[in-house]
């Protein structure tokens, strides 16, 4: 802590040297101040989840005005493509969310993208998805 009662972060590093009995005889090292680096980490995190928010609240906004376009003149099973394909994109984007756009393994993003052309048709799957994990 600051003497301004502020909150101080610190990142410190050194080596500890024994003397000939294994006591600890000295600590030389480094503090450094991460207080700055940590702020940006927390406002950028925060950027994201609210960048992901506003993602989610597109999707469902398109799906509102797919749904209001699709009421005249186009066929259920073009509709019913389309309303499948909104979801897998939502659930793709949360896989890759989930882990900060860093972590999520690429079989599972790509089989739930794929999901509604996955489907099988009677004659087997129109889509299949194989691989190393990555």
């Amino acid at each position: 802590m600051k003497p301004s009662g502020s909150v101080c972060w610190v990142s410190a590093k050194g080596h500890v040297y024994y003397d000939e009995d294994s006591r600890p005889s000295r600590f030389p090292g480094v503090v450094i101040d991460i207080t700055e680096r940590k702020h940006t980490d927390e406002r950028l995190k925060l950027m994201i989840h609210e960048l992901n928010h506003r993602v989610k609240n597109t999707l469902a906004t398109v799906q509102s005005l797919a749904r209001q376009s699709f009421r005249k003149g186009v066929d259920a099973d073009t509709e019913a493509a389309f309303e499948a394909r909104l979801p897998a994109l939502s659930k793709a984007h949360n896989l890759l969310t989930r882990e900060n756009w860093e972590g999520a393994e690429l079989t599972e993003v790509a089989t739930a993208a794929a999901a509604p052309y996955c489907r099988s048709h009677g004659d087997g799957e129109r889509l299949s998805i194989d691989g190393p994990p990555l």
